[in-house]
């Protein structure tokens, strides 16, 4: 919305308070902004599915370049996920953790896709240690492919899946993988690559690779956030557990036969205190008792440096 329209819909409101009084003007409002919303979801819609196409065509399929803040990416312009960054969404996640990663930090982006928050936080802060999991071979091959276009050194891309337990898997979404860990296919019916992959827990891959200390974690895999929580209680049960961002959705859990509080039980049982991402605002505040299920979840332990300043209503949106 451009500044012109704004002070349209501010004339508009004043002659409506003039004329029908507060109650009516009220919802007059509501209706505004309504419509409002729906036409900024259309034209995201229009430019996910049909302009980036288009500028794809024209160009060849040239790397676009996205800004988030002062943080310049390049991206394949391929996949869903570049999609949904071009067009501007997810910015709000990507800043906080940006603003949550500290120097010397390590950083485990789980569920990575093509690499938009990784690629963020590794150029935000050069000495952090990011390692990248994702599991689906054809996304896998985007995110090394965005790693090299930034030339990136301090990202580890990690083509693994991590669940409560280990084994190898075949992975082709939709059918091997998709039995055991409750993937489905795309939107086509059609599986996005195939190939072998390690399935590990997330204790595994911490002791297997001599990883002494995870400061941050993004969860991000489609109903699977409870198994791979299960598979990291030793990390987890630490006083030092990184702060973690993920989701809870009924939509994706339902796939895997839990419930998305199931999942916030799970993290306060290892002494985690849950709060809650505005993802339009960026304010993360203290989850409310009937925030239990589609919720961008913010984690952390009350010993983790950044607990203070969010229990005590400090931090201001991370948009500013």
């Amino acid at each position: 919305m451009n500044w012109s329209s704004r002070t349209d819909d501010l004339n508009l409101i004043r002659r409506q308070l003039a004329r029908f009084g507060f109650v009516r003007t009220f919802f007059s409002v509501l209706g505004l902004i309504r419509s409002r919303l729906r036409l900024a979801e259309r034209w995201r819609f229009f430019q996910r599915n049909l302009l980036l196409s288009l500028r794809n065509w024209l160009t060849q399929e040239r790397p676009v370049t996205v800004q988030i803040a002062s943080i310049q990416v390049r991206l394949q312009p391929r996949g869903t996920e570049a999609a949904n960054i071009w067009s501007g969404t997810k910015r709000v996640e990507i800043m906080t953790i940006v603003r949550e990663i500290k120097d010397g930090a390590t950083f485990f982006d789980i569920g990575a896709n093509c690499g938009t928050f990784s690629l963020a936080a590794a150029k935000a802060v050069p000495s952090a240690r990011i390692y990248s999991f994702e599991p689906n071979v054809w996304t896998f091959g985007l995110l090394q492919e965005n790693i090299r276009l930034n030339l990136l050194s301090n990202v580890t891309p990690v083509c693994t899946a991590l669940y409560e337990w280990s084994h190898d898997a075949r992975n082709d979404t939709g059918k091997e993988v998709g039995k055991t860990l409750g993937e489905r296919p795309d939107s086509h019916g059609e599986t996005a690559g195939s190939g072998i992959t390690n399935v590990t827990s997330l204790d595994a891959f911490v002791e297997t690779n001599g990883i002494q200390r995870v400061d941050l974690m993004r969860v991000y895999v489609e109903g699977a956030e409870l198994q791979v929580f299960r598979g990291a209680k030793e990390l987890l049960g630490r006083p030092e557990a990184p702060l973690i961002l993920s989701v809870a959705n009924r939509l994706y859990t339902k796939r895997f036969g839990y419930h998305p509080v199931e999942t916030m039980w799970a993290l306060q049982a290892f002494g985690y205190e849950l709060f809650v991402l505005d993802t339009v605002t960026g304010i993360i505040r203290p989850r409310a008792p009937s925030q239990i299920y589609d919720a961008t979840i913010v984690a952390m332990k009350r010993t983790h440096p950044a607990f203070a300043g969010i229990r005590d209503h400090q931090y201001a949106s991370c948009l500013n």
